[in-house]
């Protein structure tokens, strides 16, 4: 740590994002909150604002895995929300955050979907990319439905069995 923390200072404002965002990383790999919180605010302070959207997501989503649920979704709300820019891409972008969260999240899942779903709508009918991201959309869904399933314990419903071969007696 003291050697990261030293690279921080020496580079100060110049700090790169990928860096910050890597230890933090590394620190939630070894329960390091404290520090990996620390490293995630640096890592979030970069002026690029599709950057810091998608930053601030991983952060929320680290919330989120660590136990941390509420404060995990506050974080990938800020995110999206704070991404105001009304490109494609950063419609893209938001769009992906909260259809991300929406696969960490079973107990808020629909609610996630329906949000990365009207920002994926937002893409223009003439872009390819609205068809692929709304896809992408579908199949997170469907998987997140069936590992719900899988959760609850509900089996599917079973193939009857097949009939006793006769021919042989």
């Amino acid at each position: 740590m003291r050697q990261a923390d030293d690279l921080v200072h020496q580079l100060r404002s110049k700090f790169p994002e990928a860096v910050g965002i890597t230890i933090a990383q590394a620190l939630e790999l070894v329960s390091d909150y404290w520090y990996a919180d620390r490293y995630w605010a640096l890592a979030c302070a970069t002026s690029d604002p599709i950057l810091r959207a998608r930053t601030v997501s991983y952060w929320g989503y680290a919330q989120f895995t660590r136990g941390e649920y509420e404060r995990g979704r506050n974080t990938v709300e800020d995110g999206a929300r704070d991404l105001t820019l009304d490109t494609v891409d950063a419609v893209i972008t938001r769009g992906d955050i909260l259809r991300r969260m929406g696969v960490f999240d079973a107990r808020q899942a629909i609610g996630w979907f329906m949000l990365a779903g009207a920002e994926y709508e937002r893409i223009p009918h003439d872009d390819v990319r609205r068809r692929w991201y709304l896809g992408y959309l579908l199949d997170d869904m469907v998987a997140g439905a069936e590992k719900r399933v899988a959760a609850a314990g509900a089996v599917p419903e079973a193939a009857p069995a097949a009939a006793p071969d006769n021919a042989a007696t």
